[in-house]
């Protein structure tokens, strides 16, 4: 189960961005990339009173989206070195600090993970309302068979920044996690990165094209950005707070109260698998921190293309580790607001 007060512990074990006394907290804006006379060069905004800083754990996790953001970028300006010096066939100074940010996005997305999620789920076992139901199984019947217009006036609690039905929401994020499989995805993506550094290490080959089919093939179903849009338009935020609705805003039919509670319950399956997967993570990084070291080091070269390719790997990897860490609090918080709303249920009907 995870404790009461773990969206509340999680918020505090994030460094506060700050703009008090030393440099300005730096945030990557969505401008495209300019490139000039070989260098790169983004845009950015510093918080300010019209711009004020984001919350200590939105403001990790929009790190993170905006290191997913440069790494377009990165492909954005490669593309066009590519393309204004194609003869050269190794990085120069500037493609050298590209590559760099490549897989300093890495880190920043293992510590997101480490911050956000080992605390609370590694020793997971049953989620909040797995454990409800265990105690409560008839209380729960009765509850899901009641008469819906008895209830459609209910008061219920509500994660803060909700744009659908709690169902909606819930289901959203619960086909996501499903689709992602990401116990699975992580031994495919070790997999891949070994490939990888063995290829550079080796010089068998500096052509990752293949690889880059591979995620769109077998680890990243083509059906994930979608399914993840739509887990976005209903619950966008990461917020520690609730908001209070009628039960006929959250849910149209008792049916689908109770089919909420079987999706939240049947997700601990992933949320099972945090600590697992935490242990890939950090192989991941350890693998491609050495291909860095491997090219920055001038041990190898890799040329541009390979570069390109390398490029959309590291997007790909750090946003699906990224994309798996927001929506495991986004079922934290939806099965600790649906116990709440469980409780009140009981007291409004008097069981």
């Amino acid at each position: 189960m995870i404790d009461a007060k773990f969206l509340d512990d999680i918020i505090q074990s994030v460094p506060t961005p700050s703009t008090e006394g030393g440099e300005e907290t730096k945030v990557i804006s969505d401008e495209p990339v300019k490139v000039k006379d070989g260098h790169v060069d983004i845009v950015i905004d510093v918080p300010s009173s019209q711009n004020p800083a984001p919350t200590q754990l939105q403001y990790a996790h929009q790190l993170v989206a905006q290191d997913i953001q440069a790494l377009d970028n990165y492909v954005s300006a490669l593309r066009l070195s590519v393309v204004n010096a194609a003869g050269m066939e190794s990085f120069g100074h500037d493609l050298a600090n590209i590559f760099a940010g490549v897989f300093n996005s890495i880190g920043h997305v293992v510590n997101l993970f480490k911050t956000a999620l080992l605390r609370g789920f590694k020793d997971f076992k049953r989620g909040e309302v797995n454990e409800w139901y265990d105690s409560n199984r008839a209380t729960a019947f009765r509850i899901n068979h009641a008469n819906y217009d008895e209830v459609k006036d209910v008061v219920l609690d509500a994660p803060d920044g909700l744009k659908c039905t709690f169902y909606g929401a819930t289901k959203a994020t619960c086909a996501y996690m499903n689709k992602l499989q990401m116990r699975d995805a992580m031994k495919k993506m070790l997999d891949l990165a070994k490939r990888i550094s063995n290829d550079i290490n080796t010089s068998s080959n500096t052509n990752f094209s293949n690889y880059v089919f591979d995620i769109e093939r077998s680890i990243l179903s083509k059906d994930l950005p979608q399914l993840y849009k739509a887990k976005e338009k209903c619950l966008p935020e990461t917020s520690k707070r609730a908001v209070r609705l009628p039960f006929s805003k959250l849910f149209d039919s008792m049916k689908e109260f109770a089919d909420t509670a079987d999706m939240l319950r049947d997700v601990d399956v992933h949320l099972r698998e945090v600590a697992t997967i935490w242990e890939g993570v950090q192989t991941l990084q350890k693998i491609f921190n050495g291909i860095y070291d491997d090219v920055n080091t001038h041990r190898v070269d890799i040329h541009k293309d390979a570069m390109l390719d390398l490029a959309k790997i590291a997007k790909a990897f750090a946003e699906s580790i990224s994309q798996f860490s927001i929506c495991c609090n986004d079922i934290a918080r939806l099965q600790h607001n649906y116990v709440l709303d469980l409780d009140v249920l009981r007291k409004e009907l008097d069981m």
